[in-house]
């Protein structure tokens, strides 16, 4: 397992032994990406304008794939991207 600091204090992205990875905002899991590139966001992915920011970064880093909040609206309501309030 990898884990390492994402840009900014208290943001952490870790990738499993199963090529999935995950970004942690403080103690939020607010985002996991599989290896088939199935993204699932957490309930507190738009927490703070800050933590969208990120989370779109985390998004661009692992899948080369521009974002931002409007883009990730759009692939919610397509149900291209899951939202999981387990999470």
């Amino acid at each position: 397992m990898k884990i390492e600091q994402f840009k900014v204090k208290n943001q952490i992205m870790t990738i499993d032994y199963n090529g999935t990875a995950f970004f942690k905002s403080y103690d939020s899991m607010v985002c996991r990406i599989d290896k088939q590139g199935n993204i699932t966001l957490g309930r507190d992915w738009d927490y703070s304008q800050t933590t969208c920011k990120y989370v779109c970064q985390f998004i661009e880093e692992i899948t080369g794939q521009k974002m931002n909040k409007k883009t990730l609206q759009k692939l919610i309501e397509q149900n291209n991207i899951l939202v999981d309030e387990t999470l």
